[in-house]
């Protein structure tokens, strides 16, 4: 089990039983029954502990610990205790346990092997009383190949099922949103997961907050496209460039976080509008110093310098990925410039000017006037 895999058990308090006679009752059947299909998950996990299960001079299975926790950091649970050579001898009753990594209310199954007949009658005489060294190991394949026994005992964990379900991840399947228990009506919506995912309390510490996932798909690249359109002012005495609203229809495929793609799609216009207008990176002639090492002396944009900005979506997903999405991150840096630029161009248009290089400082448009002007006014006085 991974969440307890290393972690440092504290006291056990357990309380043996009578023996398996005739007149047992039908709870000690019961976790008799299950000790067996919890063995038989142990062995299916890691093989090889079945020389342990062997050997051992005896060995006590919990197969549902988790359920009714004794306290803070504690859980309680019910087992089976056997002899060496796997007899049943009789129940246990774990009262307490703490550990250095909890499972959170998970159910696991727990199985404590002893090495010789002290260990086991330190046990069978409610003295377990382990050092902060004992470890419970997670079950898994090898894992009890080359285990040491500490204090004459060694402790294995293994998660017995879902954290909402209760059941093996081979026993879960997926399907329209929502996870099913194979073979019957219970069922949990993923969005119920990943609320619970970001709850944080009951999980196991290493889940972490939030639901995070990777992947990859090896279709072909797509591109997401879309229209903007930019008003602009300009002062013709002194080539300030004001940006009066930038509106912009983006086609991102299918929108899976509505507010984070505004948000991108905010962001990356402002980034569009800086390079177009303000940012530059200079260096010194002669010499290559840069002069715009610091923000001091790069310029970058402000709320001041953002206009309005209109933003929407017309999603049409696109058929060659799973999800129907496309590239939702940058679409303003790269409509931004050629909307604000053609519009500059359009409100210079009585100047003739047919283009404006980037960044589009007021002195760069100050002299692209000055030069319509002095152009304009040589024609004037050439002689017809």
């Amino acid at each position: 089990m991974k969440a307890l895999s290393m972690a440092r058990i504290g006291i056990f308090s357990l309380l043996l039983s009578g023996l398996f006679l005739p007149g047992v009752v039908k709870a000690q059947e019961k976790i008799m029954d299950e000790s067996k299909e919890a063995k038989s998950a142990f062995l299916k996990a890691d093989p090889s502990m079945a020389n342990l299960f062997k050997n051992s001079y005896g060995y006590v299975i919990f197969p549902n610990i988790g359920k009714g926790a004794a306290g803070v950091g504690g859980a309680a649970g019910k087992g089976t205790v056997y002899e060496k050579g796997g007899k049943a001898v009789g129940t246990a009753h774990m009262l307490q346990v703490t550990v250095g990594a909890q499972a959170g209310g998970q159910a696991y199954r727990e199985v404590i092997f002893f090495e010789n007949k002290d260990a086991f009658e330190r046990f069978t005489d409610n003295k377990v009383e382990f050092s902060a060294q004992t470890s419970a190991i997670a079950a898994k394949a090898g894992a009890s190949a080359n285990v040491n026994y500490r204090e004459g005992v060694v402790v294995f964990s293994q998660e017995k099922g879902g954290l909402m379900l209760e059941a093996s991840e081979d026993d879960i399947d997926f399907k329209s949103g929502r996870f099913y228990v194979k073979g019957t009506d219970r069922a949990v919506a993923f969005k119920d997961v990943a609320k619970k995912s970001y709850q944080g309390m009951g999980l196991p510490p290493e889940f972490g907050i939030g639901l995070d996932g990777a992947g990859t798909h090896p279709g072909p690249f797509t591109f997401p496209n879309g229209c903007m359109i930019c008003e602009v002012e300009v002062d013709a005495d002194t080539g300030v460039v004001t940006v009066v609203k930038l509106s912009a229809v983006d086609d991102v495929g299918t929108v899976i976080n509505p507010l984070t793609l505004e948000g991108q799609l905010h962001g990356s216009t402002a980034q569009g509008l800086g390079e177009t207008l303000m940012e530059q990176v200079i260096y010194q002639r002669g010499s290559g110093q840069l002069l715009t090492g610091s923000f001091q002396d790069y310029a970058m944009p402000r709320a001041d310098n953002m206009p309005d900005i209109v933003s929407g979506t017309r999603a049409v997903p696109t058929k060659l990925n799973p999800l129907g999405v496309k590239g939702g991150s940058e679409p303003g840096n790269v409509g931004a410039p050629a909307a604000i630029i053609n519009a500059i161009v359009d409100a210079l248009s009585s100047y003739h000017v047919t283009d404006v290089p980037m960044p589009a400082t007021p002195e760069r448009i100050w002299r692209i006037i000055r030069s319509a002007q002095d152009q304009a006014g040589k024609i004037a006085r050439r002689p017809h």
